[in-house]
């Protein structure tokens, strides 16, 4: 599947390429903040999401139009988040800690609107974007109440992250949603900023008791060929 989505991405860049005068080529690299949206039911809360910082990187295609452009990459971007619960088990209520950090094969594709300075130019661009994970980690630890609920944590993460929707320990292999974009362009070297609003729930289906989405922003600096 990663195979097949980038060579969807080489091909479309390729074709663009052929057709239009107008398209330049860059590669960026940079941070990200990245966090859950994650909301449970009554006997299992989320309380929170901590902030876990990644990195991400690629390649991108401007195709100019004037004023306007289309941008995609093909990037490698971490998410992810620490999260604190409430878990009941047996009329017993325990806090369980963890934290992800899973790393996606990322493509969005950008409207971009650009605005002349005295020196470079300002862009702000927004579009979807979709997702595939390729690899990632899980740390659990706890501190219950009840030991057969840390027994539980430990055997289910104990083989790490799956990209399985059938299996409990688990996440969707695919996410997708929205992303913008604002930054400035200095001759050759560009400097952004941008957040990504992650649509999809990708708890695997076993474990519907709550939704998880990625939310991530970061700052790259690119330089264009």
């Amino acid at each position: 599947m990663i195979n097949k989505l980038t060579l969807s991405v080489v091909l479309l860049l390729s074709v663009l390429s052929v057709s239009a005068q107008g398209i330049k080529f860059g590669i960026k690299g940079g941070l990200n903040a990245a966090n859950f949206a994650r909301s449970g039911n009554a006997d299992f809360d989320i309380k929170g999401s901590n902030t876990l910082v990644g990195v991400q990187g690629g390649l991108f295609a401007n195709l100019d139009l004037g004023r306007i452009s289309i941008q995609s990459a093909i990037m490698y971007t971490g998410k992810g988040g620490g999260t604190y619960m409430d878990y009941v088990d047996d009329d017993i209520r325990d806090i369980i800690y963890g934290k992800a950090s899973i790393y996606y094969l990322q493509v969005p594709v950008n409207l971009v609107y650009h605005v002349p300075l005295t020196k470079g130019k300002l862009f702000v661009g927004a579009g979807p974007f979709i997702s595939r994970a390729i690899n990632g980690r899980f740390n659990a630890y706890d501190k219950p109440k009840n030991a057969n609920v840390a027994a539980y944590y430990r055997d289910r993460y104990a083989s790490g992250i799956e990209f399985d929707s059938n299996k409990i320990n688990g996440f969707k292999p695919f996410d997708y949603g929205i992303n913008g974009l604002i930054g400035v362009q200095l001759n050759k070297v560009l400097l952004n900023l941008n957040y990504d609003l992650g649509l999809a729930d990708i708890n695997p289906e076993r474990r519907s008791m709550y939704k998880t989405r990625t939310r991530s922003s970061g700052l790259t600096i690119g330089y264009i060929f």
